[in-house]
Parts: C-alpha cells; sequence; structure tokens
C-alpha cells in the first residue's frame, strides 16, 4: 500500500465515509480537514490521473473523488469500483505515422529533439513543431490562445449515467478552477489539449468535460459558430498517443467518447525484418528463473521508470507506484519487467540501474530500438516470438504466445506460473511486440 493509499484508508475510517456511502451515496470532505486533521496536503491527495491511481479504498467503496470548489470534495459512489469518472482509452490500431527529426530539427533548433522531453508543455510544443497536432486534427491554421487556469464561475450539476440510466446527485460543483495545457483556435474550431506524460490505459473525464464545458460556454457568449474539440494526449518516449472526444449530452458528465485517434512516432523506423532475422539467429535465450516473467502490459513506461530510477539512484517499489501514479502491485510488476530485462538491479528493498539500463538510456534514439531487440532475442519466449516473425513476416497470436510461455516454464528457462496468470503474461508479450513492430521498417 503506498502512503497516498494509507492516508485515505485513514481519512475514510476517520470520518466515517464508508456508512456515509451507505447511508446516501454520496460524502464530502474539505481541505481544511484533510491538512489541519490528517496533515496532509489536499491537492497531492487528491490527483488522480487515470483508474490506475485510484487509491483501494475508493474501489472497495465503489467511489471515486469529485472537486466541489477549491476547497471542498465529492466523494460519489458511482458503482462499479468508481470506474465511471475513468473512461477507458481505446487501443490505437494500426502502424504509427513517423515523423523524421531531421526536418524538424532543420526548423527547430531550440528543441531537444534527440532527448526525452522532460516536461509536458515541452512535448506539446514540439507536437505542434512537428506538426503532429495538425495532421491528427486535419487543420494547419492553429493558433495557441489558451495555456493555464480559469476559474469556472457557474454551477455544474452532477449528473452521471449509471447503468443505463442518469443519476444525479444533489450536490452543485461550484466556483472551481480548471486547467488547460494547450488551446489553439482556428478559423473553425477551438481545440482543448489535454496531455499527460504516462501512458495510463484510462482518464480522469473532468480533467477533459470541465474545460470543454467552460470553452463552450464562453464560445457561446460570444455568439460564434466556432465549436470546442477536446483532444487527450499521451506522450511517452517520443511516441504520441492522440484521442479526440465528442459530447453527446453537455449535461451528463460521463457523455464523451471517443471518436478518433492516433500514434505518431518521432523518428524514422531503424529496423527491418532482415535485421530481426539477423539478430534471432546471433542470439540466444538464456535461461531467467530468479525474477518473475513480465506482466507489464505498456513497454513505454519502462523508459520512463528507468529514467527516474537513474534520476532517483534509486526506488522501491512503492516509490515507483507513486511516481507512476498506478497501485503497488503494478509498481512490483513493471520493476520486475526491468529487472528480468536486465536494466535494473535490487539493492535491499531498492531498485537501482544497472550498467545495460544505463546504456540503453544514453543511446542515440534510433540506437535504443536495436539494444531493445537484442535484449529480447535472449530472453525466453520473446526469442521464439521473433523467430516467428522475421519467418513468417507477421506477428505471433496470442494463443502462440501462451503456448511458448507454457514450453518455457516446462523447460524450467523461466521461474513458473500459474495457469490463470498465462494469458496476462501472453498479452504482455504481444503488447511489447506491437511497439517494436512500430520501429520495423515496411517494405
Amino acid at each position: 500500500m503506498t502512503q497516498r493509499d494509507k492516508a485515505w484508508e485513514a481519512i475514510f475510517e476517520g470520518e466515517h465515509i464508508p456508512q456515509t456511502l451507505e447511508k446516501q451515496g454520496w460524502a464530502t470532505i474539505t481541505t481544511e480537514v484533510i491538512r489541519k486533521k490528517y496533515h496532509k496536503e489536499p491537492r497531492l491527495l487528491a490527483k488522480t490521473d487515470a483508474y490506475e491511481a485510484l487509491p483501494e479504498v475508493f474501489r472497495k467503496n465503489d467511489a471515486a473523488l469529485l472537486s466541489l470548489t477549491n476547497e471542498e470534495y465529492a466523494i460519489l459512489r458511482l458503482g462499479n469500483k468508481g470506474k465511471p469518472l475513468f473512461p477507458k482509452l481505446p487501443p490505437v490500431i494500426g502502424r504509427p505515422t513517423h515523423i523524421l527529426i531531421e526536418d524538424c530539427a532543420r526548423r527547430i533548433v531550440t528543441l531537444p529533439w534527440e532527448e526525452h522531453f522532460t516536461s509536458e508543455s515541452q512535448a506539446i510544443d514540439a507536437a505542434l513543431a512537428a506538426h503532429i497536432l495538425q495532421n491528427f486534427v486535419g487543420d494547419e491554421r492553429l493558433v495557441l490562445t489558451i495555456r493555464g487556469r480559469r476559474w469556472f464561475q457557474k454551477s455544474l450539476p452532477l449528473r452521471f449515467s449509471l447503468k443505463g440510466r442518469v443519476t444525479e446527485f444533489p450536490l452543485k460543483a461550484r466556483g472551481f478552477q480548471i486547467e488547460v495545457d494547450g488551446g489553439y483556435e482556428s478559423p473553425r474550431h477551438v481545440y482543448l489539449l489535454e496531455a499527460k506524460n504516462k501512458a495510463h490505459k484510462t482518464f480522469n473525464l473532468r480533467q477533459v468535460m470541465f474545460p470543454y464545458l467552460f470553452w463552450k460556454d464562453y464560445l457561446r457568449g460570444r455568439n460564434t459558430t466556432k465549436t470546442v474539440r477536446p483532444i487527450y494526449m499521451v506522450y511517452t518516449a517520443h511516441n504520441y498517443f492522440l484521442y479526440e472526444f465528442t459530447v453527446e449530452k453537455e449535461d451528463v458528465l460521463n457523455s464523451l467518447h471517443v471518436v478518433r485517434a492516433g500514434w505518431y512516432v518521432l523518428g524514422a523506423p531503424p529496423l527491418t525484418l532482415a535485421y530481426i532475422r539477423e539478430i534471432v539467429q546471433t542470439h540466444t535465450p538464456a535461461d531467467v528463473r530468479n525474477v518473475p516473467f513480465p506482466q507489464a502490459d505498456s513497454f513505454l513506461r519502462l523508459y520512463d521508470i528507468l529514467e527516474e530510477v537513474k534520476r532517483k539512484g534509486a526506488l522501491t517499489a512503492n516509490e515507483i507506484a507513486e511516481h507512476q501514479e498506478f497501485t503497488l502491485r503494478q509498481g512490483n510488476y513493471y520493476a520486475s519487467a526491468a529487472r528480468w530485462l536486465g536494466w535494473l538491479g535490487k539493492r535491499g528493498n531498492a531498485f537501482v540501474i544497472s550498467k545495460d539500463g544505463k546504456r540503453l538510456l544514453a543511446s542515440a534514439l534510433n540506437e535504443r530500438p536495436r539494444l531493445i531487440l537484442q535484449r529480447l532475442a535472449q530472453r525466453p519466449v520473446f526469442h521464439e516470438a521473433l523467430q516467428w516473425w522475421a519467418t513468417t513476416a507477421k506477428l505471433p497470436t496470442k494463443g502462440q504466445i501462451e503456448q511458448w510461455i507454457v514450453q518455457a516454464i516446462e523447460s524450467k528457462q523461466i521461474k513458473a506460473l500459474s495457469q490463470s496468470t498465462i494469458p496476462r503474461r501472453a498479452s504482455t508479450v504481444a503488447g511489447w511486440l506491437q511497439i517494436l513492430a512500430a520501429w520495423v521498417r515496411t517494405p
């Protein structure tokens, strides 16, 4: 359990929140109570960008947190472990669009194109400079006009579509702040960009819906025909995932849906199937039985973890979980996956960057995929998957991957797994291969 989880457990118990939720379906708590009684910073406790970061006590009580004002929060029993506040982001299907860094660097010389962007604002600026955002929305005439915080003065009813019917809580959000990471105006539209530098599978709808409602109301007051188009952007390790939403009912907070998704990568793909074939032929898989086989679907998040461990010197699984904004179990899974690959080591209860991990982070942008490919070719299951791919020019199915996992267990190449966990481990392999496929040039 993370420190944040423990703090919310104490608050739920001390304020009798489960009993209140059971009685009326909602509860409130002020920032003053959190700060003075529990000695915690409310803003940090309340920050929940995705369902993965929702504390366990909320899930147990089918609840989620929503700000009513800058001084008060509502805890709403939404059902389904609090998931209605955190819609899923659909997987982006197909191959990404590659953007040549050389072309970008010739036009804009002050952005560190070869480096990992360290802030969301820098990633946004690079997306605009590389014409990623313009390409995604199909509009070249974008002017940055909105960035930062605004004050939402009006009252907002809390209505949700739950189990097929609209439920309204007897509370209203009023007089609160909203924040837009980047807002762009064109002759026909206003684009509101919410950006994250962690590859979550879900998002907090408040961060998209509340700015949308504010600027929709603003434009309505200006008597213009321009429409508001909310965009959600995830950036990590030179990969951009963009999603555009449509809002079906402005008075129902979870009535927004993804209508388009796009995947862009900075840098030309440096791999070929011939190179994969060569690597498979020249590398043999080593037995890895001291660390569990990986269960960490987002390969790109391993980059973030390696960068943070290198920056801090050492991190526990708890600290990794808090930095990545997910559960302690996931913190252990991802740290263990990086250790299975040989990029992290263990020192007591903490994880430290290994020599190979430092080499990966120090490598040039087009060299990283080669190092990753070489390492995967040296690991059981992945070696077989790469061999299949190089031979057939097709990625293996999850069923095939499961068979290779079973064979690796039986031959004692990897640590034993329960039958129920094998499909989840196969999903990790499939997810990593999909990212690797993005770095392979098509014929």
